[in-house]
């Protein structure tokens, strides 16, 4: 098991333990892991909750085959900034596969994105991240830590196991 990635409940076996990944459309874990600190995307809207035995733990995020076309629009549109397209790629130069682990640090819901935001006014303190919280749950997200290079593999809808062969190559 990796220090740092593996959960502390889920037991694989004897040979390791489960690691969770989701799976996001592109560009979507870009805005998590590559935007810049201070308006990255700290948190990941879900239609529910998710385990509680996750809560606390680290997961991998997995760059979906799926490019959602409006997503970079909205995340310009979101953050008031201008993503240059040799930083932001096309869906064709945007690598898919696990681009890194995050630590799920709880869960918010809101009736709607003003209520969340003053239910959730710690979301605020990070300029600009009250705008990410969509609803109806709110996966909050920190200790982002990008892979240096991708890890190819196949996603899958909802939370997935991490093949037992690739959670070594997660620690980043």
């Amino acid at each position: 098991c990796v220090p740092g990635v593996c959960g502390r409940r889920g037991r694989r076996g004897r040979r390791g333990r489960v690691v969770k990944a989701l799976t996001l459309w592109r560009p979507w874990p870009y805005a998590i892991f590559h935007l810049p600190a201070d308006i990255a995307k700290p948190v990941e809207n879900r239609t529910g909750p998710p385990p509680s035995s996750l809560v606390g733990e680290r997961i991998a995020i997995h760059a979906g085959k799926t490019w959602d076309d409006s997503g970079k629009w909205l995340i310009q549109d979101l953050m008031c900034v201008h993503l240059d397209l040799d930083e932001w790629r096309l869906p064709d130069e945007q690598p898919e596969g696990i681009i890194g682990t995050v630590r799920l640090r709880g869960v918010k819901r809101g009736a709607d994105h003003w209520t969340a935001q003053l239910v959730a006014g710690e979301l605020l303190a990070n300029a600009g991240s009250g705008v990410w919280y969509r609803g109806p749950y709110g996966w909050l997200l920190d200790d982002v830590r990008a892979l240096p290079e991708p890890i190819p593999c196949k996603g899958q809808r909802g939370l997935w196991d991490v093949p037992e062969e690739l959670v070594g190559r997660l620690a980043a």
